[in-house]
């Protein structure tokens, strides 16, 4: 994102910030070309694969404490796993 810039993507960067706040996420369009995008989504959907079906039906907790390096569980159905493109 431009910060020396005042609006983006047709947004505001206050209203943009805003939302990456609110929903810890925010879509930029045209930052990425496609062929990258569509390899971080095969890396992540491989990665995500191989962790889950490692961690099997083993219940694991919520937060960091609880989890491993390979996957942490944030809140219930939300998982972070590291990925490498």
């Amino acid at each position: 994102m431009n910060t020396t810039s005042t609006e983006t993507n047709g947004i505001s960067l206050s209203d943009a910030r805003q939302r990456l706040e609110n929903d810890g996420f925010m879509v930029v369009a045209g930052v990425c070309n496609v062929d990258l995008v569509t390899q971080l989504l095969d890396v992540s959907v491989s990665r995500s694969s191989k962790v889950m079906s490692a961690l099997g039906t083993q219940d694991i907790g919520i937060g960091s404490a609880a989890g491993f390096d390979e996957v942490v569980q944030r809140s219930p159905g939300r998982w972070d796993i590291p990925i490498s493109p």
